[in-house]
């Protein structure tokens, strides 16, 4: 028992604080080195404080004196094995070795201060036989001695792989620690613990499989296992040591052995699994062969292990019925990150920065079982204005369709009051205005009806004239006076949008919708009220705007002038117009604004003195005192690019003027997204200047602002716009409709049908039903919390670097996660002037969100009971709460444990395959919960809680995805791989997110890894890392094979001269961080990457998040002790002992709550949580 007191009091004073983890040894020597599965405790050598401003936490994580060469914050404390007892630490704060803010800020030198290291404790002695009494084993110390050491995990224990000595890995070897009495040697102890958190919990059962259930309970069960991890999937181990790459993995699975229904909820000891399995003597063999892989204990305190202290239940906290006080972290008005200490300017002090108040609108907005929404339009910067906001919007993360298309075309000509066809004295001459818009709806349910209003503005100087010949000489003349594109209402001295309504009927998921004008308004006056229809491209419908003569005076109407009906009149561009050159093309979807002129403001700043300009800049701007209209716009800005291929200052041919009711647009201006750049429609001609990029997982179509950056040089990424004459082959569509649904278009690959027959529909995004909980972190992924169209579509759990943000022209410190300087002051550089500073917001939003919070799903509504069993079912309640507190959000996590809770920092291979197939062989179709025959699924990752599509990959915009054993088993290794590239890990948020230094030993550090997307540690997170780490064959997550859309996909990079320009790589862009790879690569550097058929980091962390802790828990210790002969020194009895002990929420001094901070100076604060003792048995030496 000394052995056992000795162990839980090093475990207390290492693990009992919240600011701790744990490691396996192989972790930093590799799975093949002796003594891989003692256990190391960490703390972090970095203050803890969510207040710290993005730039300086930069600078910290990529301070070598902070972090290893792995990049790793992790300060290795002590190896909890016997013989270290002594090692020199006081886990005191500020008089000890521990800082304020509970930084590690004293450690022991690892090659000096520690009898006893893993990768130097030379094993003599052991072999595959050697027995639990044998005496004769030593291992040596940090000086080289040999000492005695016992046998504590044997060939009774566990079938072990050998090393290339032939030395069983996989045996525990612990010093024995001499006992003197008298002058001699009267005793030995040894000691060794082992981690359960890292492990696979093997006693967690498959949803819907309690047969006391009714069938509509086991579907609700079964629809959350669906969403979130409920178990181990511990068929999908092996059952033996073969190397499964070599063989087929199917001959060397548990399998059937075990089956996961409601019997195992019975099981208190692993080797119990093996009672209730179809093979009995199998699966016991099976178990013996995972013996550090599972166990039936692991249970995790829900607690923060960056800052310390219980975790905040979000399930109440982002429910519209909690009143976070003004000092909650959590307001409203607060933003999700701290700003860049030094950013100043901007439309205001936080602009593009998301709220409390978003988050809360994306948890709050949810699908009714109608499976439709009303539309809302997304509101940022108004959560912290509301005292001033006359309209009362708050901040919203928007429900909207998408601007995807926007052209204008446009010529000169008749509008007849007479059914005569040729031109007569009298007859008007018009600018005939075309409009064509396209909507995407890329959500994975139905946009209810709305009318909303489209606007454009082309930029610059933008005007157009008619001339006419006159004489005999054939000279051309003005016949007009500039009719300039910003003045086309009647207001001729005011700039204005051009902007037209949309009669949008519901938009059903993924779908694109064409507008156009319908044949009832052909020739219509312009009203800026407009409206278009859903409707086929219908290009001989017009509306037109009047041309003035040229002159002094009043300057009427143009008209044919008696005796010129036959002259031939040519539509001219002004010289200097941006029609000719470079210009731009300004567009907005929005509500509809009743005033009948919206005035185009300077989008400088500094260019204006009237307060209401700077209002009206902001595309989601609040109404305040003075103003005529609230706006809600989705906004975005593409430069022009012409080329003498496409345009020139002639825009119609002279000819002489006649009606046509078929006339066509002689002119386009014409903007629209690029997708994923399959077929012509996502270019205009191989001259078109483009810059092309995975507009998906680096970019958010959605954003209220989708223009140019302050980290943009030339060009907007997502978008790309042209004028010219469609004579010159700029067309009007640039698409080919589908034939069966002329009124729709496709999204996603392009906006092209499929044969011309067939509208893509794309899927991205969802919001949750009403019945159904958040489970994760990780599936606030869909949240729109991109302000910007740079940073990501699914910013929440993914986290790859921002490739606007690099260490060139100048080298700024903290620029990994933040900038405030501006790449140029050229090209149209009032429309950067709204931000004050870009970020990295995956890793800042992850590292807020990660560690502080989770999702408890316990229901927030007082009218509804709380069940026995939580939604999910992990969580268990410790004590005995009231519904009071468990509604709590800052006591439930004092009163619940989760089942399961798997360390991040495991090695385990097997225990990751388990973990990552929670979800395999559910027995449950998503896309149609209503069939009588459901097949059981294999491990799934599905994006979308409800998918609209099945598990086919080859179909990339709708359904989920699902991996075989094989891909999960590669996946597995390939975690385990990056675990040991970057660990250990201090934190959740230190897991998902990349790291800041790049570990310069896997950089090109095998031929094999030569310019391989995973090589560099600072582009992406270790799960993103590891899917991409296998990118083609069998094993691969994200390909299909070939002929298939995986290999189909472009590039991010494009080919041609004219496409991502090496210019833009000399300030504005890193291109190695835009491919995610020093040389691009299929299919991670695929324009379509992170489409919904592609599994992501942020896909995992959805599905198996909410079990992922930082730290363990639950630890099984393993005691020796003997009796020496003081005289002879012989051993004369041998005992072993097994404890299992839990750390729990309550502090070692228990007078202090869970919940509370410890004082300063306390023993709660230096030690930490208490741990228990819930099993404990005496073992034989056959047991060992």
């Amino acid at each position: 028992m000394l052995a056992l007191n000795m162990a839980i009091g090093q475990l207390q004073k290492y693990v009992g604080p919240d600011q701790r983890t744990t490691a396996r040894a192989d972790l930093q020597n590799g799975a093949n080195a002796s003594n891989s599965h003692w256990i190391g405790a960490y703390g972090s050598s970095i203050p803890a404080d969510y207040a710290t401003p993005p730039e300086t936490i930069a600078t910290e994580l990529s301070d070598l004196s902070n972090i290893s060469s792995k990049g790793s914050p992790a300060r290795l404390l002590n190896w909890l094995i016997s013989g270290n007892e002594t090692t020199a630490f006081n886990p005191s704060w500020t008089s000890g070795d521990v800082g304020s803010k509970g930084q590690i800020t004293g450690y022991p030198d690892t090659a000096t201060a520690l009898n006893f290291r893993p990768g130097s404790a030379t094993i003599n002695g052991l072999t595959a036989s050697t027995s639990a009494t044998d005496t004769s084993i030593t291992i040596t110390d940090t000086s080289g001695t040999a000492q005695p050491a016992r046998l504590l995990v044997g060939s009774n224990s566990v079938t072990s792989a050998l090393d290339n000595s032939n030395t069983p890995i996989d045996y525990v070897v612990a010093p024995a620690v001499d006992i003197e009495a008298g002058g001699g040697i009267s005793n030995r102890y040894a000691w060794w613990i082992s981690d359960d958190g890292m492990k696979a919990r093997i006693n967690l059962p498959q949803a819907g499989t309690d047969s006391s259930l009714s069938s509509s309970e086991k579907l609700e069960q079964q629809r959350n296992a669906f969403s979130n991890s409920e178990r181990a999937a511990i068929e999908l181990m092996a059952l033996d040591n073969d190397d499964w790459t070599s063989s087929p993995l199917s001959d060397h699975l548990i399998d059937t052995l075990y089956t996961p229904d409601q019997s195992l909820s019975s099981i208190i000891s692993s080797a119990q699994t093996a009672l209730i399995s179809n093979d009995t003597d199998a699966m016991d063999a099976a178990l013996k062969y995972r013996f550090h892989d599972v166990t039936p204990y692991s249970l995790s305190v829900l607690s923060d292990t960056y800052a310390g202290g219980l975790k905040r239940d979000l399930s109440i906290m982002l429910d519209e019925s909690y009143s976070p006080s003004s000092s909650d972290p959590t307001l409203d008005a607060n933003t999700l990150w701290p700003r860049h200490s030094e950013a100043t300017g901007g439309f205001s002090e936080n602009y593009g920065m998301p709220t409390w108040k978003h988050l809360r609108s994306y948890y709050q907005t949810r699908i009714p079982s109608s499976g439709s929404l009303d539309p809302i339009l997304p509101a940022h910067d108004k959560s912290d204005r509301i005292a001033v906001n006359t309209n009362g919007v708050e901040d919203h993360v928007g429900i909207a369709p998408i601007l995807t298309y926007n052209s204008m075309g446009f010529s000169m000509g008749l509008s007849k009051s007479s059914g005569n066809f040729e031109a007569e004295a009298g007859d008007n001459i018009f600018l005939k205005l075309y409009p064509l818009v396209i909507l995407w709806n890329p959500y994975n349910f139905t946009i209810k009806a709305s009318t909303y209003e489209v606007g454009c503005y082309p930029t610059h100087n933008v005007s157009v004239k008619v001339q006419k010949t006159t004489g005999t000489d054939g000279d051309m003349v003005d016949a007009s006076q500039n009719l300039d594109f910003s003045r086309l209402g009647d207001h001729e001295n005011q700039q204005m949008f051009i902007r037209f309504r949309l009669d949008c009927p519901d938009i059903p998921p993924g779908q694109s919708l064409i507008f156009s004008l319908p044949e009832s308004s052909q020739g219509e006056s312009y009203t800026q009220k407009n409206i278009l229809k859903n409707q086929g491209p219908n290009k001989y419908s017009y509306v037109t705007v009047p041309f003035k003569e040229t002159g002094s005076g009043k300057r009427p109407n143009l008209l044919i002038e008696a005796g010129e009906e036959n002259v031939a009149y040519q539509l001219i561009a002004t010289a200097g117009s941006s029609l000719i050159s470079n210009g731009g093309w300004n567009m907005y979807l929005g509500e509809p604004v009743e005033a009948d002129h919206i005035y185009y403001a300077s989008w400088t700043l500094g260019g204006s003195t009237n307060a209401a300009h700077d209002r009206l800049k902001n595309p989601s701007s609040s109404a305040e005192p003075g103003d005529k209209f609230d706006r809600r716009w989705y906004n975005t800005h593409q430069s022009i690019d012409w080329t003498d291929s496409q345009a020139d200052q002639i825009l119609q041919l002279e000819d002489p003027l006649e009606y046509d009711s078929f006339d066509e647009p002689a002119y386009v201006v014409l903007g629209h997204a690029l997708f994923s750049g399959a077929g012509l429609t996502a270019r205009f001609n191989e001259n078109q200047h483009m810059f092309t990029t995975r507009w998906i997982a680096q970019g958010n179509m959605r954003a209220t602002r989708t223009g140019r950056t302050m980290r943009d040089q030339n060009f907007n990424v997502l978008y790309i716009a042209t004028s010219g004459m469609t004579s010159k082959d700029v067309k009007w569509q640039k698409f080919n409709a589908a034939s069966s649904t002329p009124e729709r278009i496709s999204a996603g690959s392009g906006f092209d049908s499929i044969n011309g027959n067939t509208a893509v529909d794309a899927m991205l995004f969802e919001f949750s039903y009403e019945d159904q909980d958040i489970f994760s972190i990780g599936q606030l992924q869909h949240a729109n919390l991109s302000f910007f169209g740079s940073y990501p579509s699914y910013p929440i759990g993914n986290s790859l670097a921002d490739y606007h943000l690099h260490s060139k022209n100048p080298e700024i410190t903290g620029h990994q996660l933040t900038r405030i300087d501006e790449i140029t002051t050229d090209n149209n550089y009032s429309l950067r002037r709204d931000m004050n500073a870009y970020y990295d917001i995956s890793y800042l939003l992850n590292r807020t969100l990660w560690d502080q919070y989770y999702f408890s799903t316990v229901p927030a509504d007082t009218g509804t009971a709380i069940p026995d069993q939580l939604a999910n079912p992990r969580y268990l309640r410790y004590g005995a709460p009231s519904d009071d507190t468990l509604r709590d959000p800052d006591l439930s996590a004092a009163h619940l444990l989760m089942a399961g809770g798997f360390n991040i920092n495991s090695t385990s291979e097997q225990a990751w395959r388990a973990a990552l197939g929670g979800g395999n062989n559910l027995d449950f179709i998503p896309e149609n919960t209503d069939s009588s025959t459901n097949p059981e699924l294999n491990a799934s990752f599905p994006r979308f809680s409800r998918p609209y599509g099945d598990d086919d990959p080859d179909d990339p915009w709708r359904g989920y995805r699902t991996l075989d054993e094989n891909q999960i088993a590669q996946l597995a290794r390939n975690i385990v791989a990056e675990i040991r590239n970057r660990g250990p890990f201090v934190s959740v948020a230190d897991f998902v997110n990349r790291r800041i230094y790049d570990n310069p030993n896997t950089d090109n550090g095998d031929p094999q890894a030569t310019n391989s997307s995973w090589e560099h540690e600072n582009f992406k997170g270790p799960l993103q890392a590891a899917i991409d780490r296998t990118e083609s064959g069998d094993f691969a997550a994200n390909n299909a094979g070939a002929n298939t859309f995986w290999e189909e996909d472009e590039l991010a990079t494009g080919d041609g001269i004219k496409h991502n320009q090496s210019s833009q790589y000399t300030r504005a862009y890193d291109k190695a961080l835009l491919e995610g790879a020093d040389a691009p690569s299929s299919p991670v550097s695929n324009r379509s990457a992170f489409a919904p058929k592609y599994i992501t980091q942020a896909d995992i962390l959805a599905k198996i998040g909410a079990g992922l802790t930082a730290r363990s828990d639950t630890f099984t210790i393993r005691t020796y002790g003997e009796t020496v002969n003081e005289m002879t020194q012989a051993v004369e009895a041998q005992a072993w002992c097994e404890a299992v002990v839990q750390r729990l929420p309550e502090y070692l001094d228990d007078s202090l709550e869970a919940y509370e901070v410890p004082a300063d100076g306390s023993i709660n604060q230096s030690l930490g949580r208490k741990f228990k003792i819930i099993s404990l048995q005496w073992l034989s030496a056959s047991d060992i």
